[in-house]
């Protein structure tokens, strides 16, 4: 079986990521103000043969909590998702919005490497860029990975990820 752990701030389609990678809708997507997901969930598929584990986390940064209070949510989830995932997993996914690359995130990765080390992302984790859709190639009069590796500072996590990304459609069928 393939585990896989998602996290980021709230709000970047985790649960929409999640439910492309089931093929249904296991996590509640929704837009809101608030965080949606309030404690670690996962379910299973099976894909191409294969059976696959998602499991979701409360985003980080979540509305609920203070900024200060995120480090120590970030272990409590993570605490949780281990109990649920005890074998561990494959590939951590750190799901972010292609448009909105922000602090928020900047601090996710900051919790991320002071939880587990400075080399956690680099050995552990994919990048996850959500709402693909929305990019039109044409309009940019460049590929949606050409933009990707024009951004400037906002995706240096792309490089801390040994470029390893992925793109996600969570509304066009690819």
């Amino acid at each position: 079986m393939m585990s896989l752990l998602q996290v980021g701030k709230t709000g970047c389609g985790k649960c929409s990521t999640g439910n492309t990678f089931l093929g249904r809708n296991v996590f509640k997507a929704v837009i809101s103000t608030t965080s949606v997901t309030k404690a670690v969930q996962y379910d299973y598929a099976v894909v191409n043969g294969r059976e696959v584990k998602v499991v979701n986390c409360p985003g980080v940064m979540n509305t609920v909590c203070q900024p200060h209070e995120s480090a120590f949510m970030l272990c409590q989830e993570i605490e949780q998702a281990i109990l649920v995932s005890p074998d561990g997993y494959d590939a951590i996914l750190i799901v972010t919005d292609m448009a909105r690359f922000t602090d928020e995130d900047r601090e996710v990765m900051r919790l991320l490497k002071s939880t587990f080390g400075e080399d956690f992302i680099e050995k552990f984790c994919i990048l996850i860029v959500t709402h693909a859709d929305n990019y039109d190639p044409e309009e940019n009069e460049k590929s949606l990975e050409d933009w990707c590796n024009d951004q400037i500072g906002s995706f240096y996590i792309k490089k801390e990820c040994l470029s390893r990304v992925v793109y996600i459609f969570n509304k066009t069928k690819r």
